[in-house]
């Protein structure tokens, strides 16, 4: 795993652990993503690990508007953590 893949894998862990510990009336699309993705990292050695090509490979394993929308609205908010974790 690669400093880029390394970012994503961190990100979904802490997404993850909001995951576990939100009753299931706040949990939102894009945490199932992330833990989906996590489990991905985790049991598939061979991923893309450059964030764009990453992100693009979750992408066509997607299908539906659901899917698409939380991988937006996970892209977002990923984006924002990586910014966050510049700055401190």
């Amino acid at each position: 795993m690669n400093i880029i893949m390394s970012n994503i894998y961190r990100y979904v862990t802490v997404v993850e652990n909001r995951f576990n510990h939100l009753p299931a009336i706040s949990k939102r699309p894009y945490m199932d993503l992330a833990c989906d993705i996590k489990w991905d990292i985790e049991h598939n050695p061979g991923l893309p690990t450059d964030d764009k090509e990453f992100l693009n490979y979750v992408k066509t394993r997607l299908s539906g508007c659901n899917q698409m929308e939380a991988l937006r609205v996970f892209k977002r908010n990923y984006r924002a953590w990586l910014r966050c974790q510049k700055t401190t």
